[in-house]
C-alpha cells in the first residue's frame, strides 16, 4: 500500500539514531552480571539480544531450585513502555543446560499501563519448576513491550534443578517459598472500595463534595474482584462515588498479575483503545481474542452505554490489522471511525509513521487517509481527540526517552477533502500533560496538568490546573486552578475521556496522597467550580468516560 505524505513540520532538530530505555532486572534468582534497581532506567537493567542480553556465563551457579515444585521468580520492570492498543508482555522460561539449548516458556505476564515510563514495578510470580535434574540450567526473564523502536529486553540466571540437598536446603527453600507466597499475595490484595477512615482531606473534600447522589455518572470497565478471567462494565456516581455493576464481559481487563501458561489463549480488553459513540449510545472497545501475546488485537465489541448489553462483537478488516495494531479509535460522528496506527518503515528500522485512516463496520471499510513523515523518537502515544466539525484529529505523542521531562508533540491531522499534517513541539516548561480534550463550544484543546514534570525536586502533591493547548504554537497556558497543593499525587492515570458539552463538565480521577483512595473531580468549564465525589477506590476501573452530551 502506498502512503501519501503531506506534512508541515515545526521542529527544532531531528534525531536519527535512537536508544530506547525499557528495562528489566532479575532479582531472584539473581541475574548474570551486576544489578542495581535503586533508580529507574538503570543500565544494569538495560540488556537485550538473544539469548541472554549479551551476558556470558561466569562459571557460577547462583541458586539450587527443587525440581517439580513451585518457585517464586522475582524481577523488576525498571522502566515501563506500555503500548496502547497492543500491550507487551514479560515471560519466564528455562533452558535445560546452557543458553545454547532451546528455552521453554513457563509463564507469561501481560504488561500494564503505568502512565509513567519511569515507573518501577516489582513482580513475584509462582512457576512450577520442571521435574528434571540438571547441574546447570538457565532461567530467563524477557520483556517484549511491543513499543516502536524496542527489541526484547532479557536477563538470565544460572541455576540447578534437582532434589533437596539435606535438611538445610529444605529449610532455606521453605523460607524462600513462604516469603515468595507473601509477596505474591500482597500483589493480589484488593484494597477496600470504601476508605472512610482516611480523614486527612476531610476539610478539603467536605467543603466541595456533593451531599447526595447525582444524576451524573462516569462509565468504565472494571477488573473483577472475584474472577481475574473476566471484567465488568460499571458506572460511578460522581457524587457518592458508588460503583454500580451493569454487566459482565466474557474477557478480562489487561491484568498485570494474571499469569498465562505458554500455550494458553490470551484474551483481554485493550486499555484506552476505545471510544463512545453518542449517536447510538454505545461504547466501542478493541479486544484481544485468542492467539498469543504477540498476536495483534483484531476484535471490536460494542456495549450499550446504559445497560451494558453487548450489541456488537465483530472482527476488524484484515487490511487494518495487517498494517499494525490500532492504537486509537475515534467517533467521526458520520457513522464511522477515525483510527491511528504506528507503523515501522519497511526499509528503515527504528523509523515510524503515524497513519490516520477511516474505518467503517457496515459495510466493512478500511481507508488510509494520511500519514506522517517517519519519526524515531516521539513514538509514545498518549491520547487523541477529534474536532469533527473541521475534520481535525489531534494526536498527543510523548518522547520515548523523556521519562522525567515528559517532552511531547502535538500531531494535527486534517482528514477532510484536503488532508494535511502539522507537527508542533509543545512547551512543557511550566505545564506537562498526559491527555487532550477538544471542547466543541470554544474550539479549545484542554488538559489537566500538575505543573512541571516530576523531577527529583518535584512536589509529591502539587497543585493541579486546567490548561489550554495552542495547536499552532505549542504554548500551554493555565486557565484556572483545579486542586490545591498537598492533596493529590502527580500521576496522569486519572484522565477520563470526553467533555460533557451539555453540562460543560470535564472529569478527572485524583489519587489521594499517602492513602489508597481516590476521588472523582467534576470540573465546570463555564463557572470554574470544582466538586469532588466521596472517597472511593477506582484505580482498577479503566477506559473511563463521560457522555459527550
Amino acid at each position: 500500500m502506498k502512503l501519501i505524505y503531506a506534512a508541515t513540520i515545526i521542529l527544532v532538530h531531528v534525531i536519527f539514531i535512537v536508544q530506547t530505555y525499557a528495562h528489566i532486572c532479575m532479582i531472584n534468582p539473581q541475574q548474570r552480571g551486576p544489578m542495581n534497581i535503586s533508580t529507574a532506567g538503570n543500565p544494569t537493567c538495560f540488556r537485550h539480544g538473544d539469548p541472554c542480553g549479551g551476558q556470558k556465563f561466569d562459571g557460577k551457579i547462583h541458586k539450587h531450585i527443587t525440581a517439580g515444585e513451585t518457585f517464586f521468580v522475582k524481577w523488576q520492570q525498571n522502566y515501563n513502555h506500555y503500548e496502547v492498543g497492543f500491550p507487551g508482555y514479560m515471560d519466564i522460561s528455562y533452558a535445560a543446560g546452557n543458553e545454547s539449548q532451546p528455552f521453554i516458556v513457563l509463564a507469561v505476564v501481560m504488561d500494564f499501563y503505568a502512565y509513567a515510563q519511569s515507573h518501577q514495578q516489582n513482580y513475584t510470580i509462582p512457576v512450577t519448576i520442571p521435574n528434571i535434574t540438571c547441574s546447570h540450567c538457565v532461567l530467563r526473564i524477557r520483556y517484549n513491550s511491543h513499543k516502536p523502536g524496542e527489541t526484547p529486553f532479557i536477563q538470565c540466571s544460572d541455576v540447578s534443578f534437582g532434589q533437596h540437598n539435606g535438611d538445610h536446603d529444605r529449610l532455606i527453600a521453605g523460607k524462600e517459598a513462604y516469603r515468595g507466597w507473601k509477596e505474591w499475595q500482597s500483589q493480589l490484595q484488593r484494597l477496600p472500595k470504601e476508605a472512610s477512615d482516611y480523614l486527612k482531606l476531610a476539610a478539603l473534600l467536605s467543603a466541595r463534595s456533593f451531599a447526595s447522589s447525582s444524576t451524573n455518572y462516569i462509565y468504565g470497565i472494571s477488573a473483577s474482584p472475584f474472577d481475574r478471567n473476566e471484567a465488568t462494565y460499571v458506572k460511578i456516581d460522581t457524587a457518592t462515588g458508588e460503583v454500580i455493576k451493569l454487566s459482565t464481559l466474557g474477557v478480562p481487563l489487561n491484568n498485570k498479575f494474571r499469569i498465562y501458561t505458554a500455550k494458553e489463549a490470551i484474551n483481554y480488553v485493550a486499555i484506552q483503545a476505545f471510544c463512545y459513540v453518542n449517536k447510538n449510545n454505545m461504547l466501542f472497545n478493541i479486544l484481544h481474542r485468542n492467539g498469543d501475546a504477540n498476536t495483534i488485537p483484531r476484535s471490536l465489541i460494542a456495549l450499550d452505554r446504559t445497560s451494558g448489553a453487548t450489541k456488537l462483537n465483530t472482527t476488524l478488516s484484515q487490511e487494518a490489522s495487517t498494517l499494525g495494531a490500532i492504537n486509537a479509535i475515534m467517533d467521526d460522528e458520520e457513522g464511522g471511525f477515525i483510527t491511528l496506527q504506528i507503523i515501522e518503515a519497511p526499509k528503515k528500522p527504528g523509523q515510524f509513521t503515524f497513519l490516520v485512516s477511516r474505518l467503517n463496520l457496515q459495510p466493512k471499510l478500511f481507508q488510509p487517509i494520511i500519514n506522517s513523515e517517519y519519526e524515531p523518537l516521539y513514538v509514545n502515544f498518549l491520547w487523541s481527540t477529534l474536532d469533527t466539525k473541521n475534520k481535525i484529529c489531534y494526536i498527543l505523542m510523548g518522547n520515548e526517552n523523556s521519562g522525567n521531562k515528559l517532552l511531547a508533540r502535538l500531531y494535527v491531522f486534517h482528514y477532510g477533502t484536503e488532508p494535511q499534517i502539522k507537527v508542533v513541539t509543545l512547551d512543557v516548561s511550566s505545564y506537562t500533560i498526559g491527555a487532550i480534550h477538544f471542547y466543541k463550544k470554544t474550539g479549545e484543546l484542554l488538559a489537566i496538568s500538575p505543573g512541571i514534570a516530576p523531577r527529583e525536586n518535584f512536589m509529591r502533591a502539587p497543585a493541579w490546573h486546567l490548561v489550554s493547548i495552542n495547536p499552532k504554537t505549542g504554548h500551554i497556558t493555565k486557565k484556572f486552578d483545579v486542586a490545591p497543593r498537598g492533596a493529590f499525587r502527580p500521576v496522569f492515570s486519572g484522565n477520563i475521556a470526553y467533555i460533557n458539552e451539555n453540562d460543560d463538565k470535564l472529569y478527572y480521577r485524583f489519587e489521594v496522597l499517602d492513602a489508597p483512595v481516590d476521588v472523582i473531580a467534576s470540573i465546570d468549564l463555564r463557572t470554574k467550580a470544582v466538586s469532588y465525589s466521596k472517597l472511593g477506590y477506582y484505580r482498577h476501573i479503566k477506559n473511563m468516560f463521560s457522555t459527550t452530551q
